[in-house]
């Protein structure tokens, strides 16, 4: 069983205009060991995708993203049942965005809880390539974690994966 370490960054989204608690995954905690050189990147990365919403604010595929992380609206509510086919339907879509990133496409998912992006690396090196996962609490409070696509690409995605993205996760108070 593989265990996802959240390591929170909310403070910092905060100042870069994001409006729900972020979590970072620990392989982008980890590309800078000292904190002053990690802080600099999660700005630079939270600001860019700050910026990417901003841009794309007349881009229907991306409204879901904008109004829970910039305006901090209540997502939408969860189906109540899960049936098998939308099971399939999520997990399908799942799929071919993942496809897409292998491939060098950077973009929204098809269901809007997903983006892959692109952001400077402040210490000079090539462009990160990024995805920011959306997620709610079950009180519909958005919850985003952002991870590096090389991170989720490499990732195997189970049955438990999808159903735990269709429900609302156990969040820390």
């Amino acid at each position: 069983m593989e265990i996802v370490v959240l390591n929170e960054i909310s403070d910092q989204a905060g100042a870069a205009g994001l409006r729900s608690r972020v979590y970072a995954s620990s392989a982008l905690w980890a590309l800078r060991s000292v904190k002053p050189e990690r802080d600099l990147l999660l700005r630079a990365v939270l600001e860019r995708l700050a910026e990417v919403l901003r841009v794309t604010e007349s881009d229907a595929s991306t409204a879901l993203l904008r109004r829970a992380l910039l305006d901090g609206k209540a997502m939408p509510p969860l189906p109540r049942v899960l049936d098998m086919k939308r099971m399939r339907a999520f997990h399908a879509q799942r799929l071919a965005f993942r496809e897409r990133l292998r491939l060098g496409v950077r973009g929204t998912s098809e269901d809007g809880r997903a983006i892959a992006f692109e952001a400077p690396d402040p210490a000079g090196g090539n462009p990160l390539v990024l995805v920011a996962m959306l997620s709610q609490t079950h009180r519909r409070e958005p919850v985003a974690y952002l991870t590096l696509a090389s991170e989720s690409l490499a990732r195997k995605e189970s049955f438990h994966d999808v159903l735990g993205m269709l429900l609302p996760p156990i969040v820390p108070t």
